[in-house]
């Protein structure tokens, strides 16, 4: 029969009460050939190979520090010294004491075995777990901002959580709230990529996931947890330049109309919206500092400070940062007009926008709420200024920076 003796405020003893008795101080008299059960000095476990008749003095146990009892302790080679096997426990701390099928253990390791008579043998039950635990989630993870914080952006596993129970830290660890059975990792404040609160501000957050097993055996593992932009089908650019509308990607890139006016389309006649009649007249001028969604490249320049190029042409405004798009052609510069062709696989910028919208050579080719009533500047120049496409049949146009037309950017 198995008994549970609490011995210690740290430390309990289950033992084969038929084989080994426990007092406050060692019977002498009893076991006069054996050693000191416990040195104090050396931290060393004395027993004789007669397990049956020791008795072992608990209060000379050394006293340890609730917080080291965490980890099963790796105790030095069993020897033999005056016909007894010892083995040293470590002074990092001391786990509970075990007698298991006539071994016994610290943590889980053995420290000593008796057999019958006077030799002695030390023995290690082979059911003894000393194996950490193996993860096998991932280090890295992404999610998107404005993530909920009942959303699980990371999950531990290890073991397949058999008998494993999970922790956290690391530098970013105050962020998060985990589930210590399920491994779940949630944010404890919806993530804002325009603000982010790790410790490098890049919306890079570190924190060490630890697996411990039922014996203690544990591991740690880093993780990096990237979050992403969400970009709105309307970003705001603030009172002067209107709206960014009608998003659409391309080539994993993402490209907006620009609604200078910020009436919330795309429209060189804004009658309907009191901006301007169709002769121009202004008719309110309220909104932004813009009357319609036409603009000269003169005015691009300005805002792009200077003349635009296939590789001069971002900007940033009102903390957004954009691209005014090149033609797309691989041409640095463009010197004559001509269409572009159908299902051409080169193709990149406004060149492919129109190519994936199109239906054919020299048809209309642009997104939804887009329009094809006027030609887009581009960022590639012209002999004459810089060129323009028409999104409504393909052609690239040689034209003056004076002239008007409509933008659209590409968001970074």
């Amino acid at each position: 029969m198995k008994s549970t003796v609490p011995v210690h405020p740290s430390l309990t003893l289950v033992a084969d009460t038929a084989k080994l008795s426990l007092s406050k101080k060692m019977d002498k008299k009893r076991e006069p050939n054996n050693d000191t059960p416990i040195d104090v000095q050396s931290n060393t476990l004395f027993m004789d190979a007669d397990a049956a008749a020791s008795s072992i003095d608990v209060g000379a146990l050394p006293h340890y520090a609730a917080s080291t009892l965490q980890q099963p302790h790796v105790l030095s080679d069993a020897t033999t010294a005056s016909g007894a096997t010892t083995a040293s426990v470590a002074t990092a701390g001391i786990s509970p004491l075990v007698w298991i099928g006539g071994a016994l253990l610290v943590g889980g390791v053995a420290l000593a075995a008796g057999g019958g008579g006077g030799g002695g043998s030390t023995t290690t039950p082979s059911s003894v777990d000393t194996t950490p635990p193996v993860f096998s989630s991932l280090t890295t993870a992404s999610v998107a901002e404005n993530t909920s914080i009942t959303t699980t952006v990371y999950k531990a596993t290890a073991d397949n959580d058999v008998g494993v129970t999970y922790s956290l830290g690391g530098t970013d660890a105050a962020l998060f709230t985990m589930n210590s059975t399920t491994g779940a990792v949630t944010f404890k404040t919806s993530p804002n990529y325009e603000a982010p609160s790790d410790n490098g501000v890049n919306n890079t957050y570190d924190f060490t996931v630890t697996a411990t097993d039922t014996v203690g055996n544990q591991t740690s593992q880093a993780v990096a947890l990237s979050v992403t932009n969400v970009l709105a089908e309307t970003i705001s650019l603030g009172a002067t330049y209107g709206n960014l509308i009608a998003m659409t990607s391309v080539d994993g890139k993402l490209y907006y109309a620009w609604d200078l006016n910020g009436d919330g389309k795309i429209s060189a006649d804004q009658n309907v919206n009191g901006q301007f009649d169709s002769t121009g007249a202004v008719v309110n001028a309220s909104g932004s500092g813009y009357q319609y969604d036409l603009v000269s490249h003169d005015v691009l320049d300005t805002i792009f400070g200077g003349n635009t190029t296939n590789t001069a042409h971002t900007v940033t405004l009102n903390g957004v940062q954009v691209a005014l798009p090149t033609t797309g052609t691989g041409n640095t510069s463009e010197t004559s007009d001509y269409f572009l062709s159908d299902n051409n696989s080169v193709y990149t910028d406004m060149a492919k926008i129109w190519d994936t919208n199109n239906s054919g050579a020299q048809t209309s080719g642009y997104p939804s709420e887009w329009t094809a009533a006027n030609p887009y500047w581009t960022a590639t120049p012209t002999t004459a200024g810089h060129a323009v496409i028409s999104l409504d049949n393909g052609l690239i146009a040689n034209i003056s920076d004076g002239a008007y037309a409509y933008v659209a950017l590409q968001v970074l």
